[in-house]
């Protein structure tokens, strides 16, 4: 178990050009919702990382929020049983996650998400932090927070997906 405090924030994919940055890692992300609520959300996920290449099954499990900190429980589970919970979830979202590191500390890093299929065009960046008073200098490419925008969290992307929203939410963003 360990104590999560993540800040969220709209990317603005023509402003990031990400070859050009210091890539740590890629990895590439698939999960799927057994259960969630307002509270908590229960999911499987199907991970590989660019730098190990191998794909590996996890249980994840994330309680409910406290400001911007919750608890997260993640187990490894054997790959074949992963991606048969996968395989009967109606609710899944994809992505590929750059790693990049933090400009004003080497420590953290900025982890970007670019989504696939029916969130293609939505891209996000993540910073997992110490603690909720660190201030958060953010680059060019980066539009607003939304660390508090329950539109963009992915249980609720899995479930209506970007695609599907109107022209005037997304106008509302960008």
């Amino acid at each position: 178990m360990q104590k999560e405090i993540e800040r969220k924030f709209l990317v603005n994919p023509n402003l990031l050009n990400i070859e050009s940055q210091n890539i740590i890692d890629i990895h590439y992300h698939n999960h799927a919702y057994l259960q969630s609520s307002q509270s908590y959300q229960i999911r499987v996920e199907l991970h590989k990382s660019k730098s190990i290449n191998e794909e590996i099954g996890r249980i994840n499990i994330k309680g409910p929020k406290l400001g911007i900190s919750r608890l997260e429980f993640e187990y490894e589970i054997p790959l074949n049983e992963a991606r048969l919970i996968y395989s009967f979830c109606p609710f899944k979202i994809s992505k590929i996650r750059y790693k990049i590191p933090y400009e004003s500390n080497p420590n953290l890093l900025w982890e970007i998400d670019f989504y696939q299929e029916f969130n293609k065009g939505l891209v996000t960046a993540e910073l997992e932090i110490p603690d909720d008073s660190l201030k958060i200098i953010t680059p060019d490419w980066i539009v607003r927070e939304i660390t508090h925008d329950d539109r963009f969290y992915n249980k609720n992307l899995a479930i209506r997906p970007f695609k599907d929203w109107s022209i005037s939410e997304i106008n509302e963003f960008f």
